[in-house]
């Protein structure tokens, strides 16, 4: 509603108000009622009678809409009770087309956003009729043949409607339906329902629920509009049908029967449709350009998009409408398979550069980057002071320089291609303690994912696509692959096989320094998905560790704690080693005369002692200091080495006491007394001591072990 415009900026009275448009370039379109202006402030029960519908006699006192309007352009006057216009009705237009067939009457029908009606009892197909015949003349007769949307193409005999596959019941003609596999699609009259070959030619009407608003889109951005040109379909005459804008734009056939866009005020053809599809402008289709447009000179071809679907629908090459979540969902809703085409999620901007990363969240401050390390397998090797380890690695990046494309509430489903991926910056981790030089990779096995986190920011009608562009400051990429690496490790083994290692997995971010790019220090994080318990060690813990150094690259290390399992030394070493010590002082209650079988069992027992001890350092790196395991078998080797010394004193001073000989009798027993008391002592000693001295060292030894 406005009035004169220069009166009012001279604060003077208005002569006149329009209603509708305050200029020819910004018209309105569609229905007027009860314009009321006043002076005063309403009161409560004069809001809540309009609001409840019950103010037919409540008009201002300003302007007021029962006066005399003066009308100008193509408006038309309706007189209708105040009931009807309070209650809230469920519109549908008609359209009316001549000697079609159910192909080409179903592809108008849905493209137009309705559908081929049937009837269901002789009522239908008299409310249809008259509805017909009061917008058409052309009727001349109640008994006209109708396509109806129904048919029997899958499954002869279960008839279903044509749009949504809903199978019905219709009201059939007596003796119908009777063509078998010749007449799979419906007609209907006053008599009722019959198959009749889909080939045929029959009057089609279409039944469009709603009045939907139609949008052209493929276009050029208009500092005068605020989204895409808007539409309505507009049918006076059977076959002829046309769409209005809401502005000075038309889409109609013109003398040559081409389609056209016109731009009826400044009498200009902006484009002409090159191949209507069933002779309809509607749908997904090539123009020509006939005017410079776009940046496009004329002659040239442009695809653009005239649609009846909704701002949260897609719509089909035909025409037809999905829902825009299905778009690019990796399944066909389209019965052209056109909702699973061109679906490039990402729109790159002119001058894009891969070799520059995106600025920080904050005016020069540095990019920062997620990882999450998943760890699913860890093998440690002890001799080569390794660990192997699979993890899957994820990088998680904004890079506010681009754009997204529709994405999906399911993020499996905004997978970035292959293609596209080698198109962006990415930040590029290298694995320090490796051998050989290792960095990530962008391959087959590389899996890219944008994550919707808000919601799109606006709608690009510059696309024949149905396009919600969303942020990349708020979406961010998720890159992910599954590596597998050895990580040199630095053992200290000195209280082995009792010892706690720690090892790190090194990684730095590449190309840049942290001036740059750093990682994200509070969000990054590594868990473990494996059986703590290894081989020959327990993970005690896994963190992760941000250094942000400045000047320096980012590094990232994965610190794993580790604590050896005892059990297979024991069993290995421990024992066998214990029990070489027990066999060999039993051998200091064999008999003291059998020398030869007393020194070989013990020896037998050193040995044995020996080989273990070769075995078990065989299994550990090389190192310069002596390690926990080395000083027990060092003791068992020693205490077998001081058993078998005893057997050897022992049988010496045995065997002096058996060869003396007595030249004084006296002198001679005397002789013989004191060798055999030696090596009587030395029985004692060895069966005493050498138990006293293994129970001490055992009692210092396991204390020790016990503190590690």
């Amino acid at each position: 509603i406005q009035s004169t415009s220069d009166i009012l900026a001279q604060h003077q009275s208005p002569t006149r108000v329009k209603v509708g448009s305050y200029n020819a370039k910004q018209s309105f379109s569609g229905k007027i009622s009860q314009v009321n202006i006043w002076n005063r402030i309403l009161r409560k029960e004069e809001i809540e009678s309009i609001s409840s519908c019950q103010f037919e006699s409540l008009e201002g006192n300003i302007v007021k809409w029962s006066e005399q309007w003066t009308t100008h352009g193509d408006v038309q006057k309706q007189n209708i009770p105040l009931t009807e216009l309070c209650t809230k009705q469920q519109e549908q237009d008609l359209f009316l087309f001549h000697d079609i067939t159910f192909n080409v009457a179903a592809y108008i029908c849905h493209g137009l956003g309705g559908r081929v009606p049937y009837a269901e009892s002789r009522e239908d197909y008299d409310t249809l009729y008259k509805n017909l015949n009061d917008k058409f003349t052309s009727l001349h007769s109640n008994n006209t043949k109708l396509w109806g949307g129904i048919v029997d193409r899958e499954q002869e005999g279960v008839w279903k409607e044509a749009k949504n596959g809903t199978q019905v019941s219709p009201f059939w003609q007596p003796y119908e339906p009777n063509g078998n596999l010749f007449q799979n699609c419906g007609q209907f009259s006053v008599k009722g329902m019959a198959d009749v070959p889909c080939h045929s030619l029959n009057v089609a009407a279409c039944v469009v629920p709603g009045r939907p608003v139609w949008r052209l889109l493929g276009t050029c951005r208009d500092s005068t509009a605020s989204g895409p040109y808007k539409f309505r379909p507009v049918q006076t005459d059977p076959d002829i049908i046309e769409f209005h804008g809401y502005g000075r734009f038309k889409i109609l056939k013109n003398d040559s029967d081409t389609w056209i866009w016109l731009d009826w005020r400044q009498k200009i053809t902006i484009a002409s449709l090159l191949w209507p599809r069933y002779d309809m402008p509607f749908g997904r289709q090539q123009w020509r350009i006939e005017i410079p447009y776009c940046e496009q000179d004329a002659g040239t071809p442009r695809e653009l998009l005239l649609t009846s679907c909704s701002n949260s629908s897609f719509t089909c090459n035909d025409g037809t409408c999905i829902p825009l979540r299905h778009r690019c969902d990796l399944e066909n809703h389209c019965q052209d398979k056109s909702d699973e085409t061109g679906c490039r999620i990402i729109r790159f901007p002119s001058g894009y550069r891969k070799a520059l990363p995106p600025p920080g969240p904050i005016s020069n401050t540095p990019l920062p980057v997620l990882v999450h390390i998943i760890i699913d397998k860890i093998d440690v090797e002890t001799a080569s002071a390794t660990i192997s380890s699979s993890f899957n690695l994820t990088m998680v990046w904004n890079d506010v320089d681009l754009q997204f494309v529709n994405l999906n509430d399911d993020y499996t489903l905004n997978q970035v291609s292959l293609p596209d991926l080698h198109k962006l910056w990415i930040p590029w981790i290298e694995f320090i303690n490796t051998e050989g030089n290792h960095i990530t990779i962008l391959d087959e096995q590389a899996y890219m994912k944008i994550n919707k986190n808000s919601s799109y920011t606006e709608a690009d009608i510059t696309s024949s696509y149905e396009t919600e562009l969303y942020s990349g400051s708020t979406n961010p990429f998720h890159l992910s692959r599954k590596y597998g690496k050895k990580f040199q490790c630095n053992f200290h083994l000195s209280s082995y096989p009792f010892d706690k290692q720690v090892c790190y997995m090194k990684m730095a971010m590449l190309p840049a320094s942290t001036k740059q790019i750093i990682f994200h220090s509070n969000e990054s994080s590594v868990s473990f998905v494996g059986s703590l318990e290894l081989m020959e060690y327990m993970i005690t813990n896994i963190d992760i560790i941000v250094d942000n150094d400045v000047n320096d690259l980012a590094h990232v290390y994965v610190k794993v704690g580790l604590s050896r399992l005892s059990g297979f030394i024991f069993l290995t070493v421990y024992i066998p080693s214990g029990l070489m010590l027990v066999i060999s002082y039993l051998t200091l209650y064999f008999n003291v005369a059998i020398f030869q079988v007393r020194a070989l069992a013990a020896i037998t027992a050193l040995l044995v002692t020996s080989t273990i001890f070769t075995q078990a350092s065989a299994s550990l790196p090389k190192a310069s200091y002596v390690k926990f395991l080395d000083i027990w078998l060092m003791f068992c080797i020693i205490l077998l080495v001081t058993v078998v010394m005893f057997h050897t004193l022992i049988d010496h001073f045995y065997n002096k006491t058996s060869r003396t000989i007595s030249v004084s009798p006296l002198e001679g027993q005397k002789i013989m007394k004191n060798n055999r008391s030696i090596y009587i002592n030395l029985v004692l000693i060895s069966r005493i001591g050498i138990p006293l001295i293994f129970f001490i060292f055992n009692i210092i030894y396991w204390s020790l072990a016990i503190s590690f």
